[in-house]
């Protein structure tokens, strides 16, 4: 999956296992970015 929809169906199984989505699409300066910032009680999932 490329893109959105493979954004949402990461955050959909990432919220099956558990996790809470903390936030999406964080931007760092000009080129930096993460799609998806995720935890748990004790964990936190971070992608690209």
């Amino acid at each position: 999956m490329h893109g959105k929809i493979g954004e949402i169906a990461a955050q959909a199984y990432l919220e099956r296992c558990g996790y809470r989505i903390a936030d999406a699409n964080v931007r760092f300066g000009r080129t930096g970015e993460l799609d998806i910032v995720a935890w748990t009680g004790k964990r936190f999932a971070l992608s690209k």
